[in-house]
């Protein structure tokens, strides 16, 4: 499951992001939660009203963005969901967004069985191998 840490860094070719497009090019189907269109969208229309990035490099990372919504697959945030982000998780304390998106691995790995988290936030990887989850990147 790709969580918006790491898909930004990807975007914006962040330091680490050849590392996160290895992970996404060898990955046969890529999970996120609908949550990470929203965080990305974002990031990326404040460095565009900011100037914290040049216009072209936006530019591409919302192309970039555009083209893989439509081959990942994006979870709902379910009442399930909901239940299980609104829960005690290993290491708390765990902020409202990064529960959702541990909440989604959760639901995820129930309906599809095992899956790797890729993510470069700290809490969310710690949360995420306290909950069996196996991480990417390495």
């Amino acid at each position: 499951m790709a969580e918006s840490s790491a898909v930004v860094t990807w975007l914006l070719n962040e330091p680490r992001a050849a590392e996160i497009g290895a992970v996404l090019a060898t990955t046969r189907e890529v999970i996120t939660s609908c949550l990470t269109w929203v965080e990305c969208d974002r990031v990326l229309h404040r460095y565009k009203a900011l100037g914290g990035r040049p216009a072209d490099t936006i530019l591409d990372a919302q192309e970039r963005l555009l083209a893989i919504r439509q081959g990942w697959i994006s979870m709902e945030i379910t009442e399930e969901c909901q239940r299980i982000a609104s829960g005690e998780f290993p290491l708390e304390p765990v902020r409202t967004l990064d529960a959702l998106h541990l909440a989604t691995a959760v639901v995820a790995q129930g309906w599809l069985g095992p899956i790797h988290v890729l993510s470069l936030d700290q809490r969310i990887r710690d949360n995420a191998r306290l909950l069996g989850f196996s991480l990417q990147p390495n």
